[in-house]
């Protein structure tokens, strides 16, 4: 979703505009290592989508006034780099769980550069060359990626990559490779908390590939890329 309609419920001002909270929203916000979406509302910057009090905040450079109708534009171009980045990282998890290297422990999205944290202490250069081969390998054939809904009851055949919070309303996100995973839908139609609810791509990350994967320190035991 590129645009929507909704409602001002609350403003809290800012020293640099104000902290908008609407009825409804297609701004994914700053949550699991992945930065949030930008655009605007009724041409006003959003800077930033923050997820606080069970709610999502939105960050605009100005301000509106409650109960004010608005339309909201998500920056396309930039949720789009998200989406590639995100599904990629799935791919390149996968195949460090194939190599036997270690789980994923955390992930940092940036737009210069992206970490992955892993469970394993150490790769050698032979290994992350394999990875990133296996990687490269899956994204050049444009693997599918298929969403549907399931009922909580057809959830529990399901090999999730982790639990999955009960809902009646579930998305399953599926990869054609090694990784299942599911985003909880709410009553309007929007996501609403899941284990992993970024934004993926559909088909369409086949040109990014891994230009190089190599370890670097890390804050914590494990390795860290």
């Amino acid at each position: 979703m590129k645009e929507f309609e909704a409602k001002v419920l609350l403003v809290r001002e800012t020293p640099g505009g104000a902290e908008v909270l609407l009825d409804r929203t297609a701004f994914y916000p700053s949550s699991g290592g992945q930065p949030s979406d930008t655009g605007f509302l009724d041409g006003i910057r959003v800077i930033e989508a923050i997820e606080k009090e069970e709610e999502i905040f939105h960050a605009i450079e100005g301000s509106l006034e409650p109960g004010k109708a608005v339309r909201g534009t998500v920056d396309w171009d930039r949720r789009f780099d998200l989406m590639q980045q995100h599904t990629g990282q799935h791919v390149l998890s996968q195949a460090f769980l194939a190599e036997n290297v270690g789980e994923t422990l955390s992930v940092h999205i940036g737009f210069e550069s992206s970490n992955l944290e892993l469970s394993a202490q150490e790769a050698s250069d032979e290994i992350l060359d394999s990875v990133e081969k296996a990687a490269n390998a899956i994204v050049e054939e444009c693997r599918p990626v298929k969403t549907y809904f399931v009922t909580p009851e057809e959830l529990e055949a399901l090999p999730l990559r982790k639990p999955a919070v009960s809902h009646d309303r579930i998305r399953i996100v599926e990869r054609d490779f090694p990784d299942l995973s599911c985003r909880i839908r709410g009553e309007s139609g929007e996501d609403s908390g899941d284990p992993c609810q970024a934004g993926r791509g559909e088909r369409r990350w086949k040109k990014r590939k891994f230009p190089g994967i190599r370890s670097k320190p890390g804050r914590s035991p494990g390795l860290s890329f």
